[in-house]
């Protein structure tokens, strides 16, 4: 329709500048036309009508004066009664006719000399003015009404220009509908990183732009992501050895090491438990001679992530150290029996022991509750005593032989978050 709409604005200033053409010829015309009267009666038809108008004096004056010759010899004829009365009546009335006719004729001549010519002259002279008028504003009206079938004509052309971008910009996203892998693998809808937009990903949803369909992972390098405490952060640096677990390949354990962690915290989330603890992402990389099996991307993980080793040191269960007042105390048994508060400096920790600095010494025994709370238990059953690098209770002694992280082996204790 756009193209058809062109052709007809391109045909209407054909016509239109055709129509412009025989108009301005028709106006060059008119002026020399106009001044051709004006030349013409100046010329030709002024002096013949004027000459017309003296023959006709001249004819008038001829028959006055046969018809006052007349009147004046029927006049003494009748006086000398030659004539009848009759006759002389005739020959006065002829005479007073002919005296009327004279009278108009010279009146005529008057008028056209004074009026008619004059007027006349001054029509002629305003129609060539007229005319040339005329000439100008065809120019100019030719000018309007063919740049006004320009702009058409123009308006057209963009219109279509338009059209015809949109339909090549719609054939390449049509063309762009079809999306081909770059690589053979398994397909994930949506992006990894935004899983709350898989569900959009479905037949019949919306496609917005930088919208991301399919993603394709990379098998050959594979990933655990984490998420740990802002507590526990400070204590990873890139580079420390992991190991990794997953439940779908049991009794499988894979090496990997640290090799990114999050410069800025989330947790801010709806979908959290609670929005208020800071996590910072952090990825472990799998090393690659560890992967002798063909592992399924998207699938849970478990690591552990080896931050420290501690030799000969002193450590106890964690639930026996407790925090009063901004100190950190234990409950011994004295020699009594009565458990009495030690306050201690602890080190480092991980999920079952913690380290102890000062304040006791191996074979201590310690209690696992705070018995100053009220609904705390006891007994005997419940205490226990530092233990030396065998892992038996009492006899001097620190561990060594630290084990790996997630928990302290016998013998020793190692301070190490569980992811």
């Amino acid at each position: 329709k756009a193209e058809a709409d062109l052709d007809t604005a391109r045909t209407e200033l054909e016509i239109q500048q055709a129509d412009n053409e025989a108009a301005i010829e028709k106006a060059e015309i008119a002026p020399q036309k106009a001044l051709k009267e004006q030349e013409r009666y100046i010329d030709g038809d002024a002096p013949k009508e004027r000459r017309k108008l003296e023959v006709d004096i001249k004819t008038a004056e001829t028959n006055y004066t046969r018809a006052k010759k007349r009147f004046e010899d029927s006049t003494h004829l009748r006086a000398q009664e030659y004539i009848a009365n009759s006759q002389l009546e005739e020959d006065q009335i002829s005479y007073e006719q002919r005296t009327v006719e004279l009278e108009s004729a010279r009146r005529d001549l008057e008028l056209f000399d004074t009026y008619t010519f004059p007027m006349t002259l001054t029509e002629k002279k305003v129609a060539v003015r007229d005319a040339e008028r005329g000439l100008e504003t065809a120019g100019k009206r030719a000018q309007s009404t063919e740049r006004q079938k320009q702009v058409a004509v123009e308006q057209h052309e963009t219109r279509l220009k338009k059209l015809t971008e949109q339909v090549e910009e719609y054939t390449e996203q049509i063309s762009k509908m079809v999306l081909s892998a770059p690589s053979p693998g398994i397909v994930i809808y949506g992006d990894p990183r935004r899983p709350w937009r898989r569900d959009s990903i479905r037949i019949g949803g919306e496609i917005w732009g930088n919208t991301t369909v399919i993603t394709i992972p990379d098998l050959r390098v594979m990933q655990v992501k984490l998420r740990i405490h802002e507590a526990d952060i400070s204590k990873l640096d890139e580079g420390q050895p992991a190991t990794v677990v997953m439940d779908t390949y049991p009794g499988l354990v894979l090496q990997g090491e640290v090799t990114k962690i999050a410069s800025i915290a989330t947790g801010d989330n709806d979908w959290e438990d609670d929005p208020e603890v800071k996590k910072f992402d952090v990825e472990v990389t799998l090393k690659q001679e560890e992967l002798d099996v063909e592992l399924k991307p998207g699938i849970s993980a478990k690591a552990e992530i080896f931050i420290d080793e501690r030799d000969d040191v002193t450590f106890v269960p964690i639930q026996c150290v407790f925090l009063e007042d901004g100190e950190h105390w234990v409950y011994r048994v004295g020699a009594d029996g009565q458990p009495e508060p030690v306050a201690v400096e602890p080190g480092v920790s991980n999920d079952t022991y913690i380290e102890i600095l000062t304040g006791l010494e191996v074979g201590d025994e310690v209690l696992l509750y705070n018995p100053n709370i009220p609904t705390g238990g006891g007994g005997d059953d419940e205490e226990e005593p530092a233990e030396d690098e065998a892992g038996e209770p009492g006899g001097a002694g620190s561990g060594s032989d630290g084990g790996g992280a997630g928990g302290g082996e016998d013998g020793g204790a190692t301070a190490a978050p569980n992811p």
